[in-house]
């Protein structure tokens, strides 16, 4: 039996954000959350776009959710997608990021305000194919195309932990909803960078690093990156290699680690 759409409020997000939803493996969690994400778009007059494997089930279960689905889809504000034809054989990116720029410029063609996507991500995937799905991820997040955007994963301990890492990463929020919790790892991010520099340098030192890394932090950091996870990462590594130069990039790598372990431990200890 189908769980309501999930009714958590989505003010705490800003228009453009990529969220990394977590999941359990059953099409009712999976609908719970990405509808309401959706719903939340088409009630601000976007475009919705739910990506999947099986088109027609989750056409069968919106019908549970929304009378008004059957009209929305007649004027084009919401649509489901095989994820065939967003991830070709092969997961090329190019072939992935021009499937969401057309969708996106669509979107705004058609008299909408913007583009709501919902995508189930790997489920149904070979494993193999995760890697490369991944690396699709990661550069659709540089890309900055101006989509909102929910990306569905199974739960952390579905996969090795460097890759829930790279997952963790090119993402600005995590949305459990499981346990129904939200944690933006960016409020971890200053303590992981404390705890890797005080680790390798020695408490006096590491947080005399720390205060003069954030002052040249601010140099770099533009209005919104302070809640920008990816923003944020980009900046740290700058500002690591005016201190450090070529040992820059492992030392932000330990942080990188550290702020996923600090991420995952408090979606487990919940």
């Amino acid at each position: 039996m189908e769980k309501s759409a999930s009714n958590r409020s989505w003010e705490f997000m800003r228009k453009g954000s990529h969220l990394l939803g977590i999941v359990g493996s059953q099409t009712e969690d999976q609908h719970a959350l990405g509808f309401g994400f959706l719903k939340d778009g088409l009630d601000k007059g976007e475009m919705a776009v739910f990506v999947t494997k099986d088109p027609a089930l989750v056409e069968r279960a919106m019908v549970q959710y929304w009378a008004s689905m059957t009209q929305t889809q007649k004027d084009g504000q919401l649509r489901i997608i095989s994820s065939d034809l967003i991830y070709p054989t092969g997961f090329r990116k190019e072939a992935v990021l021009a499937a969401f720029k057309e969708r996106y410029h669509q979107a705004l063609d058609s008299g909408f305000r913007g583009l709501r996507v919902a995508d189930v991500t790997t489920f149904g995937q070979p494993h193999g194919h995760l890697r490369r799905l991944i690396e699709c991820d990661e550069a659709y997040d540089a890309l900055k195309l101006g989509a909102t955007t929910l990306c569905m994963y199974e739960t952390p301990e579905s996969y090795e932990y460097a890759l829930f890492t790279k997952i963790l990463h090119c993402h600005s929020a995590v949305v459990d909803e499981r346990l129904n919790l939200l944690i933006e790892p960016i409020r971890f991010f200053w303590p992981a960078v404390e705890s890797v520099l005080v680790e390798l340098f020695g408490e006096d030192r590491g947080k005399t690093i720390i205060s003069n890394l954030r002052k040249i932090a601010r140099k770099h950091s533009r209005e919104d990156s302070l809640i920008n996870m990816p923003d944020e990462c980009e900046i740290l590594q700058k500002t690591l290699k005016e201190l450090f130069g070529e040992l820059s990039f492992q030392i932000c790598e330990l942080i990188k680690g550290r702020l996923a372990e600090m991420t995952v431990y408090s979606l487990n200890s919940q």
